[in-house]
């Protein structure tokens, strides 16, 4: 099976909702969804954890910091 993607959600729901997508972006490809109209919004998790400066970041041109171990925001002794 192929994987669902934003532009297949863009197709079936058209311009009437606005589509966010996530999960492993980069600026890059997060603005090439945007420009493409498959995408209205891209969120970042794990980047913007170990970036809290994330927009900055983008703006300025910074590399951004590696993500952070999941032990920073996973305690698996709240979780499934």
């Amino acid at each position: 099976r192929e994987p669902f993607t934003l532009a297949m959600a863009r197709e079936i729901l058209g311009d009437q909702v606005s589509i966010l997508g996530n999960a492993g972006y980069t600026q890059e490809a997060a603005e090439a969804r945007i420009v493409a109209g498959e995408a209205d919004m891209i969120a970042f998790g794990r980047p913007f954890i170990s970036n809290p400066d994330l927009v900055e970041r983008f703006r300025d041109g910074t590399p951004l910091a590696p993500d952070a171990p999941h032990e920073v925001y996973y305690d698996p002794a709240f979780g499934p």
